[in-house]
């Protein structure tokens, strides 16, 4: 990926799901310049296949996941997971492990952004965070 590129958390595409105004304006404002982590896609799913709509759930995600770059998890993010939980062990300031995976996913390059609404990643000073709520 060249050029700016903003990383969805978990919490914004569900935003853009329900329909939250915000998330859909930024959405599709930057269509073409926003990747999602397969660990989000995998949050997602969890949830459509823990609802009482399963099939509907998994219908609308698979559709709206189409339309956009998925970071799969290779070495260069597993190398940045590991530096970046050891960095948060350091502190005394463990997040959700799935976090740690998808914030690990927003350092391929100094342009890469994580759009999420959770505050604990204001702790790595390391990955750029846009709140959009």
């Amino acid at each position: 990926m060249n050029g700016k590129t903003y990383i969805l958390d978990t919490n914004i595409v569900i935003e853009y799901l329900r329909g939250n105004q915000k998330a859909v304006t930024f959405i599709e404002k930057n269509e073409k310049l926003i990747a999602i982590p397969a660990i989000v896609i995998g949050e997602l799913l969890y949830g459509a296949y823990n609802s009482s709509e399963p099939n509907k759930h998994l219908t609308i995600i698979n559709k709206f996941i189409q339309y956009f770059t998925i970071l799969e998890i290779n070495t260069v993010i597993s190398n940045e997971y590991g530096r970046l939980k050891s960095i948060l062990k350091s502190k005394g300031n463990p997040i959700p492990e799935n976090d740690i995976w998808i914030a690990a996913s927003t350092c391929l390059n100094e342009n890469t952004i994580l759009v999420s609404n959770d505050n604990h990643f204001a702790q790595l000073k390391e990955i750029e965070v846009l709140q959009i709520n």
